[in-house]
């Protein structure tokens, strides 16, 4: 009777097959660690020494430039496409169907849980448009970002960061407003990308939470308020109001024409923005999102995120800073709902919309692993190619120093 109470209290060892798991889940995380670090050694330096060597071309001809940048710019997203996808993580889209506004100017906003939401965007976006779309794309990221390994290939490619915190915030939204004339504009972007939570929802939900409760608004779980300064100011420069001349106006009706409220029939000279997307992201666990640690070594079992999409025509979106306050508020109100909804049951719900038809089924995000081996080994060509070069231009440097 002792022996048994004695061997029921010692701990039980692990089984063989919980020891082979293990030892799969050990090498498999090695390995996907060293094949991040190599992707990432041979990737993003070749991208960066290939617009040094074209720097000329900058001057010469710069749409070339800028294209052969913009193509470079969506091989590597692919890249970070694949990291999720051959983890098994899955990516479902659902909602509105957007593919008319892929060629068009866009705003877009997107709820912000955690580190993967970039790469997830960027995965649904390097294929859309035959891969075009990522590459008339513009990021507004936190200036963090910046200093992180894929950092300067967004600051090349034309992204705007900006700093958090009420310190220094008209003078972003300065920067951002040069921004857009200087590198939007001229480099022929469309889309804008912003996450207006102004952080991750696990740092400012209890803020948001304790305004919401002062300035009686509705308690909100799975978003944060956003904050609009960063939309305003985009709406400004590329959604103005439209000066009304009514004695045209007045002129059109006797005529028996109608008179169009577009603002993209402003004639300022810049391309207006058409659309306001809305992007809403679900993961499977709403408490524990996966992060990009998680996506690049494959941490967590395989699971499927879904990304909601819906539109609006930006002429109907407020343009003073009131209503346009009250309107993000209401979109967010919104993705609470749908948040709610589908962590209750595993799905979005299938509201009509009012500007465009439902997509007729889940859409899966699926890459090509041949594309991938191909880009893999023109990346691969090129360093061995840079490295070449260097060496050859050491050697020659060396040589002539060694002359003197």
């Amino acid at each position: 009777m002792q022996q048994k109470t004695a061997s029921a209290h010692q701990p039980l060892l692990p089984s063989v097959k919980d020891y082979l798991a293990w030892i799969y889940m050990s090498l498999k995380i090695s390995f996907r660690f060293l094949y991040v670090i190599i992707n990432n050694l041979y990737c993003i330096p070749t991208y960066l020494t290939w617009m040094f060597l074209l720097l000329p071309l900058k001057f010469l001809k710069p749409a070339f430039y800028w294209k052969v940048e913009a193509t470079l710019y969506r091989w590597l997203l692919i890249n970070v496409s694949m990291w999720i996808q051959s983890n098994g993580y899955e990516i479902e889209e659902v909602g509105e169907d957007i593919s008319s506004c892929f060629r068009q100017e866009c705003i877009v906003i997107g709820n912000h849980q955690s580190t993967s939401d970039v790469p997830m965007l960027f995965a649904c976006l390097s294929e859309k448009a035959g891969g075009a779309l990522t590459e008339s794309v513009m990021w507004l990221m936190d200036r963090i970002f910046m200093y992180t390994n894929f950092g300067w290939v967004s600051l090349l490619h034309g992204d705007f960061f900006i700093q958090q915190g009420k310190h220094g915030r008209e003078n972003q939204l300065q920067l951002l407003e040069k921004h857009i004339n200087e590198v939007y504009l001229p480099r022929g972007r469309q889309w804008i990308i912003l996450f207006p939570e102004g952080g991750f929802l696990k740092n400012r939900r209890e803020r948001s939470q304790l305004f919401a409760k002062k300035n009686d608004l509705p308690h909100l779980e799975h978003v944060a308020l956003p904050r609009i300064g960063a939309i305003a100011t985009i709406l400004d420069q590329l959604a103005p109001k439209k000066h009304v001349n009514h004695n045209q106006d007045n002129k059109n009706l006797v005529a028996g024409n109608s008179v169009s409220s577009s603002r993209g029939d402003v004639s300022d000279g810049k391309r207006h923005l058409k659309w306001f997307i809305d992007i809403t992201i679900g993961y499977p666990d709403p408490e524990n999102p996966l992060d990009l640690l998680t996506i690049c070594l494959g941490l967590r079992p395989p699971c499927k995120t879904s990304v909601y999409y819906r539109r609006f025509p930006v002429d109907d979106v407020p343009h003073d800073m009131e209503g346009l306050t009250q309107w993000m508020y209401e979109r967010f109100i919104e993705k609470e709902k749908l948040l709610a909804h589908y962590y209750k049951h595993g799905v979005f719900p299938s509201t009509p919309s009012l500007h465009c038809r439902l997509m007729d089924r889940p859409h899966m995000v699926r890459y090509s692993y041949a594309h991938l081996m191909l880009l893999h080994g023109i990346f691969m060509c090129s360093t061995y190619a840079h490295y070449r070069m260097l060496s050859y231009l050491w050697v020659a440097a060396t040589d002539y120093m060694n002359l003197l």
